[in-house]
């Protein structure tokens, strides 16, 4: 797989799960930030997503 489609898997990838990407350069940038060409581009966009996404945050009721 040539650079240029592995960026292009990850931007679609990206675009896919954040559609407000579509049509800036974030994604694009994005991609060329992540590039590894030794890993699977849309494996390592949902990756992104993933860590992108608020945790949930622990609950504050404490068993008594």
């Amino acid at each position: 797989m040539t650079r240029d489609e592995w960026l292009q898997q990850f931007e679609d990838e990206v675009v896919k799960l954040r559609p407000h990407l579509a049509g800036s350069k974030m994604a694009y940038t994005l991609a060329t930030q992540k590039y590894d060409p030794k890993a699977h581009p849309r494996e390592l966009a949902r990756e992104y997503d993933k860590a992108q996404r608020p945790q949930e945050a622990p609950s504050r009721n404490k068993a008594r």
